[in-house]
């Protein structure tokens, strides 16, 4: 679809802002009946490619009228991608600090879960004696870190349901509040704490326990 702004680009000055306000009324009339109107647009659907079309009806607007302007010539997708362009670019900012925030959450369980382990070797060691299985073991410290990265995530999630209201200026077509975004960014964080604490426990079933009980 393409837009043609025939004059002083009113749609420049509007469009950018009709995805952040809901749809409102409008009247449409005759141009004779609204003189003092000092621009114009036109809109045109076409089911191919939208530039292939610009050609062809800036030639039908010079056969009405030689002398009329045509000061803008975009489609829709351009003017949609113009409208939201500093949006995109503030949330593409928010979403590399969050993965780098994500990053550094990761390496930070990675180095509390290690210290953990290396702090309970010994009772590693003399559960695995007593019998305890590696699969336990690894259960255990999983456990650990993992009640450890829910209590956090409960929080952050209330924290970010507070704080959700301060973007509702960004979002389009989504609730601040939408269930399904949060489910969405929690579960990978639980996936990455998980992958953080994995080898920690997996070192810590290779813990022997003869070694360990010898030191004593």
């Amino acid at each position: 679809m393409l837009g043609y702004d025939l004059s002083q680009a009113w749609t420049c000055r509007t469009c950018h802002h009709l995805i952040a306000v809901g749809p409102n009324l409008q009247v449409y009339v005759p141009y004779e009946q609204w003189p003092w109107v000092d621009d114009m647009n036109i809109v045109v659907r076409t089911a191919g490619d939208p530039s292939a079309l610009a050609g062809s009806v800036q030639a039908a607007v010079r056969e009405i009228d030689p002398a009329q302007p045509i000061s803008q010539i975009a489609t829709f997708r351009e003017w949609i991608d113009a409208s939201v362009g500093a949006r995109r670019f503030t949330l593409f900012l928010i979403a590399g600090f969050a993965a780098l925030a994500l990053l550094l959450a990761a390496v930070g369980v990675y180095g509390v879960t290690t210290y953990s382990v290396s702090q309970r070797v010994r009772e590693i060691g003399i559960r695995m004696a007593l019998g305890a299985s590696p699969g336990a073991m690894r259960r255990m410290v999983l456990r650990n870190a993992l009640g450890m990265a829910i209590a956090g995530a409960v929080f952050g999630l209330v924290a970010s349901l507070a704080l959700s209201r301060l973007l509702t200026s960004m979002l389009f077509g989504i609730h601040p509040g939408d269930p399904l975004t949060f489910l969405s960014v929690t579960a990978p964080l639980m996936g990455v704490v998980v992958a953080a604490c994995w080898l920690p426990a997996r070192r810590a079933t290779q813990v022997d326990p003869q070694i360990v009980l010898r030191q004593d």
